[in-house]
Formats: C-alpha cells, structure tokens, sequence
C-alpha cells in the first residue's frame, strides 16, 4: 500500500509503502441472538411477556411463529436502549466493595451481602455469557474460568476465518463473493435430490422386511401427549447454538409458563394431526473445519442448525422410536445403543487382534 504523509512547512510529501498484508475479515451478516444473561434482568420477563401475547395469529403455528419474531424485535429493540456494559457492572461492584469497609473501619454488613449477591449475579451472567460463545459441553459442569472462556472462543473464530478456496476448477479464490459462489455451488449439488421416481423408491422400500412385530406396533400409533412433548424440550442442551429463530432451548424452558400452551399445540399438531412443517422446516448451515488450514469446500463439515420447536418434534419422536429400538437394531449395531460409544468397537478390535498374536507366539 502506497500512501503520502502530512507535510509542514514543505512543498515536498514523504511517500510511505507499506509492505505488510492486512487481513480483510468479512463481518457477514448481523442477526440477532438471545442472550443467556438477559433472563436475569428484572425487565426482560416483562419485555417478553407483552410481546409474547401481543400477536394471535391465524393458526396454532402462524401464532407462535408471530410471537417468536415479535418477541425478538422487542428484545434487539430492549438490548439496543440498555447497552449493558456488564465488565464495567462488575468492575463497580468490586470496588464497591473493597471501599465498604474502609470509612472508620465499620462495615455494614447489610449493605455488603447485597453487593455480594449483586455481584455473584453479574459474575453467572458473564459465566453464561462466555459458555454460550465457547460451544463446550463438558464446561458446563466443569472449570469456570472466564479467560478460558474467552480463549476457546477467540482461538475457535480464528480457526474457523476462511482465507480463500479452490474452485472445481482449482483455481484459487480469496474474493468473498466468489467464495460464497464456490460454497452455494458445492452445497447445492451434493444436496439437490436425483430424478428417482416415488414408485422405485416404494418397491425398495417395500423389499424390507418389518421387524417390529404387531404387540408392539400398537405404542407407535399412540398419539403423542403434552408430557412427552414437555419431556423432550427439557432434555434438550440449554445453551446449543440456535436455528434461524435465534432462540436456544434455554429461552424456552426459562418461560415455560408463559410458551408452554403454544409450544404444546404447534409440535402435537404436526406430531398427532400431520400439519406441515414447512413454516418451522428452515435450516442454517454452519460449516465447521476438518481440518487447520481450509483450502477446498470438501475440508468444511456443514451442520445443521434447525429451527427449536423443529427440534423438539424430532426430539419426541426419538424419545418414542428409542423404546422399539431393540427390535429393529442388532445387538452388533452397538453406535445405536445408549451407554456405548463407536469407539468400544476399537477396543474390541485391538484386544482380538492382541489376543491373536499371544496365541501365535
């Protein structure tokens, strides 16, 4: 880069060439998020209370639909007036409490639980704040450390910044939009279903056997219940990455008592009465790396990111096929078992092969 200095007292310009490369980093698309630490503020129930029951909708899945988009313009809107400063929150309740006692050696102790409890809430919402961004399951019930939190999720952005790609015809690209082209190109091929007519699919599947017998096939054909629909979303990870609708599990089961009509009707409805999905059937792919360096689309792992209430409808049906389960995966399938990891296949492996060699020698 080639630029001109400032000049005083001068007719002459000094002429700087900069050699160094500096990385443009494409910021994409700001969409709105929910945050875990927002339940904790007093005026958020209240935000959402009112933009939850603001919307009626044609329809069980229109409103809830509705609702979930009212319900975060409102939040985005809430979060823009607050601009909560949290490290700058606790930097002040810190220093609060160090001076408490310094004023003619007499602490009031009254004044000094309140500022503790205040601070132990700001230090769970930084917890949560950085746990959500981190994308580490075993954190949640293990070290608590903030700049480890903060860490993983700086290495894991930095990580995962594409440079540039190959293209079909291995071409190097590090222009955005011909990256995205590469990306949408390579996707919507590998994704786009072959002319396979329905009446060969109906004779494949008709050449399999049914292994699950009629004293059980009864329990598939019950209808689903608002308990098991209530079971599966509080199964679900509080903090995983959400869908297209921005809203993890953990707003949902925070406010229950205030979603649990609409969830309930719009997953038994799809469930029990085949409603179509197709308003809650919308997926973000995430593409996660293989391996360090990114070069081709082929080294990108797409991951889909569905809409939570689609999540709870599969949840629930897993929960039902799990019963049945043995009738139709073999004891040798073990990745299907619960408990059992692929890996006890390896273990299983080596120790035959181990076993081999002792009975040669």
């Amino acid at each position: 880069m080639v630029k001109h200095l400032e000049y005083w007292k001068s007719d002459n310009r000094l002429i700087l060439i900069d050699f160094s490369v500096k990385e443009e980093r494409y910021s994409g698309v700001n969409r709105f998020d929910y945050e875990l630490c927002w339940a904790e503020k007093e005026d958020c129930l209240e935000m959402v209370r009112n933009s939850w029951f603001d919307d009626d909708g044609r329809n069980s899945m229109q409103r809830a639909v509705n609702r979930l988009k009212a319900c975060s313009k409102s939040l985005q809107r809430w979060n823009g007036r607050n601009e909560w400063n949290m490290k700058k929150d606790i930097t002040a309740k810190k220093k609060e409490l160090s001076c408490l006692g310094e004023v003619d050696g007499v602490v009031d102790w009254k004044m000094k639980y309140k500022i503790e409890n205040d601070l132990d809430g700001l230090l769970r919402c930084e917890e949560g704040f950085w746990r959500q961004r981190s994308r580490i399951s075993w954190l949640n019930e293990g070290d608590r450390n903030m700049k480890f939190f903060h860490a993983k999720d700086s290495s894991r952005r930095s990580r995962n910044r594409l440079r540039g790609l190959f293209d079909a015809g291995e071409v190097w690209k590090d222009d955005e939009i011909q990256m995205e082209r590469i990306i949408d190109q390579y996707f919507t091929d590998i994704f786009t279903s072959s002319q396979s007519s329905h009446d060969k699919l109906n004779m494949v599947c008709g050449s399999v056997a049914s292994r699950i017998p009629s004293s059980i096939r009864h329990f598939l054909d019950t209808r689903f219940t608002a308990e098991e629909v209530r079971v599966a979303l509080f199964q679900m990870s509080s903090s995983k990455a959400p869908g297209i609708d921005a809203f993890p599990a953990d707003f949902y089961q925070r406010f229950w008592d205030m979603v649990r009509e609409d969830v309930i009707k719009m997953c038994l409805e799809c469930l029990n009465e085949w409603r179509p999905v197709g308003m809650i059937n919308l997926t973000l792919l995430c593409l996660i790396p293989k391996v360090k360096n990114v070069e081709r689309v082929t080294n990108l792992r797409p991951i889909s990111l569905c809409i939570f209430v689609y999540k709870c409808i599969s949840k629930t049906i897993t929960n039902c096929l799990q019963k049945v389960l043995d009738c139709v995966i073999s004891e040798t399938e073990i990745t299907f078992v619960r408990v059992r990891l692929i890996m006890d296949n390896a273990m299983v492996g080596f120790e035959f092969m181990q076993a081999l060699r002792q009975k040669v020698q």
